[in-house]
């Protein structure tokens, strides 16, 4: 069906150093899941580089999608096609999608935001665990 279209691109395998170019040329990257996916890593790697994405409005892809606001979700292919037509006639949208995902990337998903999450919890537990052991000492 896209055989003749010059703004759509097949690839095959591509090496990780290409992708940030590729991904940042890119009007957005279209994931049409079929299946429940658990996060979506393909996803969340176009949004990291500023492009939108696209997916199927099941799962964690649309979770994402909503947290984020980095892109767009669909259940029908109208709803696909739709998406995909508005990404490239609106470029000003597919920016604000673009800045949208990276920024939830940055602040929701990247090894700094997790360490972060992880290392208060552990504060927690371990300000919990003091606070009850003294607690218990002063009885």
């Amino acid at each position: 069906m896209c055989s003749g279209l010059s703004h759509v691109r097949f690839l095959a395998k591509v090496h990780p150093a290409a992708l940030a170019a590729i991904y940042r040329k890119a009007v957005a990257v279209l994931v049409p899941s079929l299946c429940y996916e658990t996060f979506g890593l393909t996803a969340a790697e176009a949004m990291a580089h500023g492009t939108p994405a696209i997916v199927r409005r099941i799962g964690a892809l649309a979770e994402n999608i909503d947290q984020s606001g980095g892109g767009l979700s669909f259940s029908t292919l109208a709803e696909c096609r739709a998406a995909m037509e508005r990404l490239r006639t609106e470029p000003a949208l597919r920016d604000e999608l673009g800045r949208r995902g990276a920024e939830a990337v940055r602040t929701r998903w990247s090894v700094e935001a997790h360490l972060a999450q992880y290392l208060e919890i552990v504060a927690e537990v371990r300000h919990e665990k003091e606070g009850h052991g003294a607690a218990v000492a002063a009885r």
